[in-house]
């Protein structure tokens, strides 16, 4: 797994500006996950193409990027209760695992787009309509995409580099 991550960053260039910490563990064992350190799993069902990694790789980047940014985060989670108060929680109705952690995911697959459409273009809406995880949170980003981006902007969760990348919105 360590070779193959090695391999997929030396193929997409531009995944630089999405790295928010050096560490980085593999983890034959388990799923990958952001914290205490950044961990790809092998267990985790999207690892298994090129894309896939890249993208796991980045969502748990992404995770560090708004971990360092509190109070922004929570009011953005505000913003998004209220713009989606029916939130989908748990793996089965395709939300994360309890209700923070579905609108902190809004947020995360958000500039995980992002990141994708920067690195790989128009493969990244595909990439991400076929994850088998998160289907309603996915699948939210990518239907109301300039919605969760405002309000994203309108907190300061949309680093630098990523204002440019993404859909085009017409809001202001």
């Amino acid at each position: 797994m360590r070779g193959r991550l090695r391999l997929v960053l030396g193929k997409y260039r531009g995944h630089e500006a999405w790295e928010f910490t050096n560490d980085v563990l593999i983890d034959e064992g388990t799923l990958s996950h952001s914290h205490p350190v950044l961990t790809i799993g092998a267990k985790s069902s999207g690892v298994r193409t090129d894309g896939g990694l890249l993208s796991v790789y980045l969502h748990e980047q992404i995770h560090w990027f708004l971990s360092q940014h509190p109070v922004e985060l929570g009011r953005a989670i505000l913003d998004l209760k209220t713009r989606y108060p029916n939130a989908k929680v748990g793996a089965e109705e395709g939300g994360a695992r309890d209700e923070k952690s579905t609108y902190l995911h809004l947020l995360v697959c958000l500039l995980e787009y992002d990141a994708l459409v920067g690195i790989i273009g128009g493969r990244a809406r595909h990439l991400l309509e076929s994850k088998p995880y998160y289907e309603w949170i996915y699948r939210t980003v990518l239907s109301d995409y300039c919605t969760i981006k405002g309000i994203a902007a309108e907190n300061g969760l949309v680093p630098h580099h990523a204002g440019r990348q993404g859909r085009k919105c017409n809001e202001p």
